[in-house]
């Protein structure tokens, strides 16, 4: 595994300390070790982020908003809205099992 390779992994070599961050050439894969990677959960999302999370359309959320089965949006500023996370992710978990099958695997390219 090359630095950059190890490098876009999220790995760095231990006791590894240089500035840039990046690993001397000569080091080998396994003197790597995972590096802490630091996810920042978002607090609001926007109304095409939420669709595209929530794999439905823009129409689709507004609708269910306005049929009240949906969180409605937070005013973040004077023009801007967005839906608390929190709220979509306590909707998703409110939401029914379902006794429909999976989709299948229509269009694929495998062959029977």
């Amino acid at each position: 595994m090359g630095n950059d390779d190890a490098r876009r992994a999220g790995l760095r070599r231990a006791g590894d300390h240089r500035a840039d961050g990046r690993a001397p050439s000569c080091a080998a894969p396994q003197d790597y070790q995972r590096a802490e990677v630091t996810v920042v959960k978002p607090i609001f999302l926007d109304l095409p982020t939420l669709a595209s999370l929530l794999s439905i359309s823009e129409t689709s959320v507004q609708k269910l908003v306005r049929e009240g089965e949906f969180p409605k949006p937070r005013r973040i500023s004077a023009r801007r809205v967005g839906w608390l996370m929190r709220e979509v992710e306590e909707w998703a978990e409110g939401r029914p099992v379902s006794d429909l099958p999976p989709p299948s695997l229509v269009g694929s390219s495998r062959k029977a």
